[in-house]
């Protein structure tokens, strides 16, 4: 490990987000997280990340995408470790700022067109937004 402690490992394979499985993607060809989260290598990232975590490393997922609310970093990955865990991650913003994954579920919400209506309650909205 070169001497300021920084190591990078390629994580693309488990945590990106693309698939070569052709069940992870819809009719039109767009791949759908929902589907990649529950595949075997989606797992094995997590589970690389959180050995990472016990061993006290700080850990930094990257993405060339600047917007949080696109981003699979927040969609896929930090998504499933609120939901999973309660673990609030932060996303560094486009500026060089940091936005909690919490913060994030609104405006993904809006940007998605999810809205409140006689069937669906606000705790549900989230759900729908991400399916």
């Amino acid at each position: 490990m070169p001497t300021n402690e920084i190591g990078y490992v390629f994580l693309g394979k488990e945590l990106g987000p693309r698939s070569r499985n052709p069940d992870h993607y819809d009719q039109s060809g767009k791949v759908k997280f929902d589907r990649l989260k529950k595949s075997p290598l989606f797992e094995v990232g997590i589970e690389r990340l959180q050995s990472g975590l016990t061993k006290s490393l700080k850990i930094t997922l990257l993405c060339a995408q600047k917007d949080l609310v696109q981003c699979h970093r927040s969609l896929m990955v930090g998504h499933y470790l609120w939901e999973s865990f309660k673990t609030d991650i932060q996303h560094f913003d486009h500026g060089g700022g940091l936005e909690s994954q919490s913060q994030l579920e609104q405006p993904f919400i809006e940007a998605q067109g999810v809205q409140t209506d006689l069937l669906t309650c606000a705790e549900e909205l989230s759900a729908i937004a991400y399916e």
